[in-house]
């Protein structure tokens, strides 16, 4: 679309560019005649414009410049001598074979045409593309790892330690049931036997050793 519009302004400003060059030149004639001189005596043209002398009486004439920018030759009736004025200025002439015969070219510089403004094309407006943005992707909490606590094993007493100590505790009572026993066997013995009393003291004696054995079995027995 921007193309096509971009060669129609091309095409507008191509049809248009005759419209605003300098207008066509025009060619003014001037007559040259001894008795009446050049007529018109003084030509106002433009830039671009020329002169179009023409020998009208037969005598022979000549159209030069003061300046020296031409020297035409005018020698039969009917002969003629043009000439183009590209730069601005006065320029007086002469002829030099009839010395009455003068004239002046004033050549005003063309106005400028100020130029048709092309127009200008509005840039097409670029649809706005919109970027979905992206679906924010959950974050997912680490599981805490479960902390297995581990139990000390539960110290063991040692087994030499029992071991040891069940002989020490079934030695004492070992030692203490002879000792008991012993007694009252050696102060039965020791006692003299009383032909008065018969086996009564020997009774007794017996009697007093079996209790304090049992009771040193009954002793032993509870402490295990």
């Amino acid at each position: 679309m921007r193309l096509f519009v971009a060669a129609f302004a091309l095409l507008l400003v191509s049809i248009a560019s005759p419209a605003i060059a300098s207008p066509q030149a025009a060619t003014t004639a001037v007559n040259a005649a001894f008795v009446s001189g050049f007529t018109p005596g003084v030509v106002n043209i433009g830039v671009g414009d020329s002169i179009k002398w023409t020998n009208t009486d037969g005598a022979p004439h000549t159209t030069t410049a003061n300046g020296g920018q031409w020297d035409g030759s005018l020698t039969t009736q009917g002969s003629t001598f043009t000439f183009v004025f590209n730069v601005a200025g006065a320029f007086s002439y002469r002829c030099k074979i009839h010395a009455n015969m003068v004239g002046t070219i004033n050549v005003a510089a063309v106005a400028t045409s100020t130029p048709t403004p092309q127009p200008t094309v509005a840039p097409t407006p670029v649809p706005t593309v919109r970027t979905a943005q992206p679906t924010p992707t959950p974050t997912v909490a680490p599981t805490a790892q479960a902390t297995v606590a581990t139990t000390a094993p539960a110290t063991q007493p040692p087994a030499t330690t029992a071991a040891a100590t069940a002989p020490a505790t079934s030695t004492v009572p070992a030692t203490t049931a002879p000792v008991a026993v012993a007694s009252p066997a050696t102060t039965a013995s020791a006692t003299p036997p009383s032909d008065a009393g018969g086996p009564g003291p020997l009774i007794i004696g017996g009697a007093v050793a079996i209790v304090v054995g049992l009771g040193a079995l009954a002793w032993v027995l509870l402490r295990r």
